[in-house]
């Protein structure tokens, strides 16, 4: 959506747009548009997050990914260290994946080639500067980093949640991610 100047009219906006979206997340969405356009920060970062306080795990679940990435981004501009560093790693889970969905829908053929899927299968194969293909149905290298990344989550519960939602989200559907998991099941 392009930004509106007017902010009764780009809130007004985004309602129509997502009509589903309950009066506490259209509260919450308030909350980042006036954080990102800078007003009275202080206020509407305390309200943000008494925001998501009150609303718990429940008001996270109910938004869609786009916005779980929109309440990361925005720990990413306001939070404390531990919570900036935690939010960037969703914003680059979901956005690196949004990158390759994008590729892969340009692409003229973009189905999976078994024979080229079974020379995958041992890692090994050079990519770039001295990084080399993943293993697809035995590489530990997904669960190693996933470990690592809930370990940092563990101390910034909202994002937690928000990781394993988004993370979750992405196994399930039809993306980068979710291929991938599908052929190991180790990978999550």
């Amino acid at each position: 959506m392009d930004r509106i100047p007017d902010l009764d009219l780009h809130l007004a906006a985004v309602a129509a747009e997502e009509p589903t979206l309950s009066q506490l997340q259209l509260d919450v969405i308030r909350e980042i548009v006036y954080l990102r356009r800078r007003i009275d920060s202080n206020e509407h970062l305390a309200r943000f997050r008494s925001l998501l306080d009150e609303g718990g795990t429940d008001l996270l679940d109910s938004f869609s990914t786009r916005w779980l990435v929109s309440i990361a981004d925005t720990f990413v501009d306001f939070g404390t260290g531990s919570e900036r560093g935690n939010a960037m790693i969703v914003v680059v889970l979901a956005n690196i994946t949004k990158l390759a969905e994008t590729e892969r829908l340009i692409l003229k053929d973009p189905t999976v080639d078994p024979e080229r899927q079974r020379e995958f299968v041992t890692p090994g194969t050079p990519l770039w500067d001295g990084m080399t293909s993943y293993a697809l149905n035995k590489g530990d290298m997904p669960s190693n980093m996933w470990f690592r990344v809930r370990t940092l989550m563990a101390e910034t519960p909202v994002l937690s949640f928000v990781f394993e939602t988004v993370l979750s989200r992405m196994a399930t559907a039809n993306t980068l991610i979710g291929r991938l998991a599908a052929l190991n099941p180790d990978f999550l």
